[in-house]
């Protein structure tokens, strides 16, 4: 159990393996059918945090700030599917996802948790392949399991962090049980559930009431396998509805097939316990194999492997599951995978459910009001924090799991991170002692919509590692992203509040300092300007690095409109900062506003305009806006516009959000 800040914040983390069945397919449904299953290395992820009260900087169109009461939130990630929930705590069990209901309602009416305050984070995506298709480990038992446990500790946590329920409690594993099957229509066996409990060999035994035990396995059997993804998803509910039917119209063959299955488990249990075994354990699952493909044959659902493993003794396959979704494939020389085909190694997980110290990291995006490019070129520059935020839950493991050190991030974010983990592993490992850790993320911050997405990813990931609100490092850490970030972004959601970016001057001395080291001061603005502002995103037609060498290197050609147009940009960026120390009010408004409109003039010339701002901008001018400009590298991304009256602003919100071109806006106090 993890605690942040004393009385205000606190927080745990879990994690369970996925789990095939090796043996017993349908005649674990069955009272007393029994199965040989097994946890593989593949994980799925849940961080809970506990926060009191939203602490609110700007809103949405439809907010209501008055209404300030904590919420709880769930985030679910099923491959690259991402759900976002949030609600207040008497909506839960009406509103809240099927999963989510079904799960809490383990614990109504006797402990029903209060949730009000929490944000749940569950990520299954290891269980699926890159494609976001199903593998078929088990990936709604496994978020199930999570999510049960979670509740269980929120429901005995209170508001006290200090006193956990017991995770091992095998009353978990059924109550969770009960919630996959009521999230399946009724249906489903346990054996998963159970699996993902334990971790290692398994055998089920099927009933109302399931039950498993783990086996003692002499030598590190199928410690080492390849599992290919089959022909096609197979829907486990409809699977099992075949098979009742079956089992009604041919009772007496059902029965002796679940006998079967009996007797092949309590052969398999026999021989994984001594050693040298591997032929007979083999010759065990290739009578399972047959049985399956007979089975398949007579419900309609295919059990051949597809695509067929090319004819060779030294190798076995066999379909796992209800079909032929996933491929066990087995070195039948060895029993270890070496499989010619590339395909990714899974391994035998030992451990089952668990819990992981967990720490805790927060950072907003920002907006950039003046100073585009010109920043960089010894000139000011003025912006703020905006309240949308990057979260980082780092996850405390005993040891380095088989894929190392790994970051989990939404689908919206992977590309970004997909040629620069390694980098940012290393950037990470550099100012920490090497521990082993799983990251994962989540973001409301558009990815690449020039809010400094990636900003705030290193200013949360420097506080998730203990470092604190460290401007270098989390620039350093912003530079794998950007190559040498300025400091800027990562200043400005450092600083929260309306702040000023004053470049050092140029004869200080910075020789010892690394390239990503910050070379700004940042001072804050101490008092309120009096005017709103409305901003939102449209897609980037490229990226901030590509928009700032181009520039740079233009400059250096002293190519003639480029100097003069970012000496132009200078100059009003320096008196836009005059202005918000003399005026306020309208009478600011109105000057800011045509200094935003003069700013946006030299920035189209440079070639960093956008179409799809410029019809929104269109709207804002019909709106009474004073001023509109680009935030940021340009070519789309963040933007906004200036209103003397909040209302105003929540109105223009209103319509862009109806031509659904741009992100959901946001208004903000100036």
């Amino acid at each position: 159990m993890a605690k942040f800040n004393a009385q205000t914040e606190f927080g745990f983390a879990l994690s369970c393996p996925g789990n095939l069945l090796l043996m017993g397919e349908y005649a674990i449904t069955q009272k007393a059918g029994q199965g040989i299953a097994m946890a593989v290395e593949r994980r799925a992820w849940l961080a809970a945090h506990y926060t009191p009260k939203p602490n609110y900087l700007s809103q949405t169109a439809d907010d209501n700030q008055a209404d300030n009461e904590a919420t709880f939130t769930v985030v679910l990630r099923f491959g690259l599917q991402e759900l976002l929930w949030s609600g207040q705590q008497s909506i839960v069990l009406r509103q809240a996802p099927g999963m989510v209901r079904d799960c809490l309602a383990q614990f109504l009416p006797t402990a029903r948790p209060n949730l009000a305050g929490w944000r749940v984070v569950l990520d299954t995506s290891l269980l699926y392949d890159k494609d976001g298709s199903k593998l078929g480990l088990g990936s709604s038992a496994a978020a199930c399991l999570l999510l049960t446990t979670a509740f269980a500790q929120i429901a005995s946590l209170g508001h006290n962090p200090g006193l956990p329920c017991n995770v091992r409690n095998a009353a978990l594993a059924q109550q969770a049980v009960l919630a996959h099957r009521a999230f399946q229509g009724g249906k489903g066996s346990g054996y998963d559930i159970w699996t993902s409990f334990l971790g290692g060999f398994s055998q089920f035994v099927g009933g109302e009431q399931p039950s498993a035990s783990v086996l003692v396995v002499a030598d590190k059997y199928l410690q080492s396998f390849a599992l290919l993804k089959g022909a096609a998803e197979v829907r486990s509910g409809s699977a099992l509805s075949q098979y009742k039917l079956f089992a009604q119209d041919n009772g007496d063959q059902a029965r002796a097939y679940q006998k079967r299955c009996a007797q092949r488990c309590k052969l398999f249990i026999d021989l994984v316990s001594r050693p040298e075994q591997e032929e007979s354990i083999l010759s065990v699952l290739e009578s399972a194999r047959l049985d399956g493909i007979w089975l398949g044959d007579c419900l309609g659902i295919s059990a051949r492997p597809q695509p067929a493993i090319p004819s060779d003794k030294a190798w076995f396959a066999k379909a796992l599951g209800a079909g032929n979704e996933s491929i066990l494939v087995i070195d039948a020389t060895t029993l270890c995978a070496t499989h010619a085909q590339d395909q990714a190694r899974e391994a035998l997980a030992e451990q089952g459910l668990c819990e992981h110290e967990l720490s805790y990291g927060q950072a907003p995006g920002k907006l950039l009001l003046f100073g585009e490019h010109v920043a960089l070129q010894g000139y000011p520059a003025v912006g703020l924090a905006i309240e949308r935020h990057c979260r980082v839950y780092k996850i405390q493991l005993e040891q380095v799991p088989q894929s190392a050190s790994y970051v989990l991030a939404p689908a919206a974010m992977r590309q970004g991170l997909k040629h620069s983990q390694e980098q940012l592993l290393d950037a990470l490992e550099r100012g920490s002692q090497t521990v082993p850790f799983v990251f994962l993320l989540e973001s409301d911050i558009p990815a690449g919509g020039g809010y400094g997405s990636s900003a705030a990813l290193s200013l949360a990931l420097c506080r998730a590692m203990g470092w604190g609100d460290n401007w270098a490092m989390a620039n350093r850490i912003d530079s794998v992203f950007h190559g040498a970030a300025s400091g800027i972004d990562s200043g400005l959601c450092l600083a929260r509040d309306l702040t000023l970016m004053v470049p050092w001057p140029k004869d200080k001395d910075c020789s010892e300092l690394p390239a990503w080291h910050p070379r700004f001061d940042a001072r804050k603005l101490d008092h309120k300007l009096g005017l709103w502002l409305c901003s939102s995103s449209v897609e980037r037609q490229s990226n901030t690095r590509d928009l700032v060498m181009a520039i740079k290197t233009r400059l250096k050609d002293k190519d003639a409109n480029t100097v003069a147009r970012i000496a132009t940009l200078g100059e009003i960026s320096q008196n836009a900062i005059s202005l918000c120390y003399r005026q306020k009010g309208e009478e600011l408004c109105k000057n800011l506003g045509q200094l935003c409109l003069q700013a946006q003039e030299q920035l189209e010339k440079l070639g960093l305009g956008s179409h799809a701002m410029d019809r929104l901008f269109d709207l804002a001018r019909q709106a009474g806006a004073s001023g509109y400009k680009l935030s940021g590298a340009g070519s789309g991304g963040a933007f906004f516009c200036l209103f003397y009256q909040q209302q105003d602003a929540v109105t223009i919100a209103k319509l862009w959000l109806e031509t659904g071109t741009c992100s959901p806006p946001i208004v903000i106090e100036l």
